[in-house]
């Protein structure tokens, strides 16, 4: 099945880069800041920290679109309370063709891995729609490269490292979201890879494991894959790429992530 967040009640366990750290943050609060004038925003998600940015900046209108009121409401308690702010329940393809032209600024962290790849180019060109001629597109994107790591790879990375919050986040980044089994997979299937990692651990990694399902539950699928990066699907069509900062060397997404500042061009709806 693919992910369900209605299943992750502990949000507060997950650690940068799967939630935006602070260098990466620093970065957007520049962006926005520089740009100035904003009017609207729209959040795909409820990223808390995005959220804060956006209140901190007293953005007169923050859209968030959410699919999982569950998923959302456990974020609302994780931010401050912004009166600026507008909830839509709902699905991205769903929600977005009613704001054509919409937003000055759209923000996305690690979104494409929710969106199956059949339906990848159809919200890229709605993303790029409701943007305002001159919009931005701020997007953490994750690719993972191949070959992956192998178990062995995996084991021995993580052997001897102290089973705590920091480790289980790295494990969850390299052991499953850039897994050798993405390969024959073609997607991040959670169940099939902790089978593949259960079925070779030793004792000590053990520990690491099972408290990494705790952060990323077995169930679940996540749309990455090893030959279909965005530019397949029109990712950048339409933009201008203005900057890019790709993971440093010690994120456990160096060379598998990069935050995107996109401007629309001035002649695309």
């Amino acid at each position: 099945m693919a992910v369900d967040w209605t299943n992750y009640s502990s949000w507060d366990l997950v650690l940068p880069p799967n939630r935006p750290g602070e260098a990466l943050l620093r970065e957007i609060r520049i962006a926005l800041s520089i740009k100035g004038d904003l009017r609207e925003v729209c959040i795909l998600g409820s990223t808390p920290e995005y959220r804060r940015i956006c209140k901190d900046l007293c953005i007169p209108n923050v859209v968030i679109i959410d699919k999982f009121p569950e998923f959302s409401d456990m974020c609302d308690r994780l931010t401050p309370h912004n009166p600026r702010e507008s909830k839509i329940i709902q699905d991205w393809v769903t929600a977005l063709p009613r704001f054509c032209g919409k937003f000055d600024v759209v923000l996305s962290h690690l979104t494409h891995g929710n969106v199956p790849f059949h339906a990848r180019r159809e919200l890229f060109g709605l993303i790029r729609n409701c943007l305002v001629p001159g919009g931005l597109l701020i997007d953490f994107v994750f690719q993972p490269p191949p070959p992956g790591n192998s178990p062995e790879t995996i084991m021995r990375h993580f052997r001897g490292r102290p089973p705590n919050l920091r480790t289980c986040n790295d494990f969850n980044s390299i052991a499953l979201f850039q897994s050798a089994m993405i390969g024959s997979l073609g997607c991040v299937d959670t169940s099939a890879i902790y089978g593949m990692l259960d079925a070779s651990i030793d004792d000590e990694t053990s520990i690491i494991v099972k408290a990494t399902k705790k952060i990323t539950p077995p169930g679940h699928t996540w749309y990455y894959a090893f030959d279909k990066p965005p530019p397949c699907y029109g990712y950048f069509e339409g933009y201008e790429v203005v900057s890019e900062l790709p993971e440093p060397q010690h994120s456990p997404f160096c060379n598998a992530a990069t935050l995107y500042f996109l401007r629309k061009s001035a002649e695309r709806r």
